[in-house]
Order: structure tokens, then C-alpha cells, then sequence
């Protein structure tokens, strides 16, 4: 399709027209003081936000770094760390020395503290252990639990009151014992 020369005029000036009459409307609608501040305002609106946004980051960023220590912020922190193993130590030691005292106050050997130093409640341990020490007493002595009975013991009453057969046996039997009762 092609067009005539007359018709392309027209469509020209018709063109021409709506440009004109666009520029002239887009001149009533703005003045070029007026879109420039409107942008500059767009702008700055924008710069704020951001600006915001990477100093919330900048933040974010400060409090994630590791905090690089003075050498005089290294040695404090280690003679705090030196102090409290001290404290550490005394009140280890304060502890056995309380738990000794404890232990002699019960009558009970004080080199047992040694053995109590993990336990919760000492007291209660050292009641236990009392416990334990006076069922193995017997009389305040020592009780032996694996000893041999020694059968071979014998009075001299009691030799006296053997016969000849009894004291034969005895004789071949433990020697020694014949001659300690025939004397």
C-alpha cells in the first residue's frame, strides 16, 4: 500500500500538530525548575535510604568483627585467668582442710578427705563412712574377717584331762604343742 503524496503531507502535519500541542501542554503541566527539584527530591529520598541501610550494615559488620585486643587488655586478661585458677585452687583447698576437720571431729582417719574432695554433700559421706567403720569394730578393736581357726591350741587343764590315746595323737600330731603342755 502506498500512499500519495497528499496523504503523506497530511499525516505529517498532523504529526507535527500533536507535537506541538504535547510540548506546549507538557510546558503548562512542569516548568523545568519544577522537574528538576522533584528529581533532586526522588534523589535525596533514595540517598537517605540507603545511606541508612549501610550504616545498619556498617553496625552489623562492627559487632561480627573479632575485637582486636590491646597487649595491655591481653595481660590483664591473663592475670585474671591466673587469679581465678588461684581461687580455684584455695577453695580446693579450703575445702579438704574443712572436710579433714570434719573427718576428725567424727573420729574417723583424716587422710581419708583426700577420697571425699568430688563428693556432694560430705557430711552425708562422712556419716557413711562412720557407719561403715563401726560395723567392722568389734569391742574397739580390729575384727579379722580371713584368719585360719587355730584348732591346735590347747590348755595344759585341758591336756591334763587327755588319756594315753589322745595324748599319742597329740604327740605325733603337733610335737611342739605336746612339749610345751608336758612341761
Amino acid at each position: 500500500m502506498e500512499f500519495t503524496a497528499e496523504q503523506q503531507a497530511e499525516v505529517t502535519r498532523l504529526v507535527n500538530e500533536a507535537t506541538a500541542t504535547t510540548k506546549d501542554s507538557y510546558k503548562e503541566f512542569m516548568s523545568k525548575e519544577d522537574s528538576t527539584k522533584m528529581t533532586q527530591s526522588e534523589t535525596d529520598k533514595l540517598r537517605t535510604e540507603y545511606s541508612k541501610q549501610i550504616k545498619g550494615f556498617e553496625d552489623k559488620i562492627k559487632t561480627l568483627e573479632p575485637i582486636v585486643k590491646t597487649d595491655a587488655e591481653i595481660a590483664l586478661d591473663a592475670r585474671l585467668l591466673a587469679l581465678e585458677g588461684k581461687e580455684k585452687e584455695v577453695a580446693s583447698k579450703e575445702k579438704l582442710l574443712n572436710t579433714t576437720d570434719m573427718l576428725k571431729a567424727q573420729g574417723l582417719p583424716s587422710e581419708l578427705a583426700k577420697y571425699l574432695q568430688g563428693a556432694e554433700n560430705v557430711e552425708t559421706e562422712i556419716t557413711s563412712l562412720k557407719g561403715v567403720f563401726e560395723a567392722l569394730k568389734l569391742d574397739n578393736s580390729y575384727k579379722p574377717t580371713n584368719h585360719k581357726p587355730n584348732n591346735d591350741s590347747m590348755t595344759k587343764e585341758q591336756f591334763k584331762g587327755l588319756n594315753y590315746t589322745e595324748r599319742a595323737s597329740l604327740y605325733t600330731s603337733n610335737p611342739t604343742l605336746f612339749a610345751k603342755l608336758s612341761n
